[in-house]
């Protein structure tokens, strides 16, 4: 029978290319380590490692079983710290990369941070926020959507038993600091956007780099936006746009001042309430009482332009 000690032998024997390493740091010995592993393979069925005398490599096969025993090993662990850290709350939210959220999600841990909750906060583009969603990993998903792309979301989410909530209708705005040369401008047209260079996230199917891009090109001798650099980092973002000419194409979902007051949003003519502001979460599931209480915040900030 397949057990933990046999998957845990395995990978770190993996990482350290060699047995008797690996018998060192699992306080052991180095046969029974060899032991072990062959047991483990000839529950598999297969042979895990190519042997030399200079140590061991994973083999096709290894590669292979090495990625899923991480995994497994990881959700032994997080079993594990669940069973020390019960009676605790856990309350947990992905987002589209935003300074303003996470300087929210801050003040909303400041708030509850005596209340026995335990707190997650994670970034990414729309599909990796869905897989999390999809995975259990969060509770809840702030997203910008592209009212182009709304119906083929929305599937997406129905295959998942997940639903949308939008809070609001925004407009596609380019955020600039300034060195930008538009700095000082209070709108800008489609056709400007080819004489600029951007920084923007990385690209999925809800991402808005390609609707512009579409319209700047569809004029003629045009070509597509010029995008310089291509990041996951809001924190790098912000710097950028501070100290370089570099724009960004995105969302905006609060009526405020940005919190960098050195960093602008202007608005793209056209692309006025162009974009769904909102979450995601389980269908017909409500949220948690530190959901509830954290779209709360969420929703002064919208209502009230904070």
């Amino acid at each position: 029978m397949l057990n933990i000690n046999q998957l845990q032998y395995f990978v770190v024997s993996a990482e350290h290319g060699s047995l008797s390493k690996a018998a060192e740091v699992l306080y052991t010995s180095q046969p029974h380590v060899s032991k072990t592993i062959k047991s483990l393979e000839s529950y598999l069925g297969m042979e895990l490692f190519e042997r030399t005398p200079r140590g061991v490599t994973l083999s096709k096969d290894g590669e292979r079983i090495y990625a899923y025993a991480k995994n497994i090993l990881k959700n032994a662990e997080l079993i594990n710290h669940s069973k020390k850290n019960k009676g605790e709350s856990l309350f947990s939210i992905a987002t589209n990369p935003s300074s303003k959220m996470s300087e929210l999600f801050s003040k909303f841990y400041n708030d509850k941070k005596y209340e026995n909750i335990k707190f997650k906060y994670i970034e990414g583009g729309v599909e990796n926020i869905i897989k999390a969603l999809d995975n259990k990993e969060v509770q809840m998903g702030f997203v910008f959507v592209p009212e182009n792309k709304i119906n083929a979301f929305k599937q997406l989410l129905e295959r998942r038993n997940l639903e949308f909530i939008i809070l609001a209708k925004t407009d596609i705005i380019l955020s600039v600091g300034p060195n930008s040369p538009i700095y000082n401008l209070e709108y800008v047209e489609v056709n400007q956007l080819k004489e600029l260079k951007f920084i923007q996230l990385e690209e999925d199917y809800f991402t808005l780099n390609d609707i512009l891009s579409s319209s700047v090109s569809s004029e003629k001798n045009q070509t597509y936006l010029d995008y310089q650099i291509i990041t996951n980092s809001d924190h790098a973002m912000v710097k950028l746009l501070k100290f370089s000419e570099l724009c960004n194409v995105g969302g905006c979902w609060f009526k405020g001042a940005y919190n960098d007051n050195e960093i602008k949003m202007i608005p793209i003519k056209g692309y006025e309430n162009y974009l769904d502001f909102g979450y995601i979460k389980t269908k017909n599931k409500r949220l948690n009482t530190q959901g509830e209480e954290f779209l709360q915040y969420v929703m002064n900030i919208i209502d009230e332009g904070i």
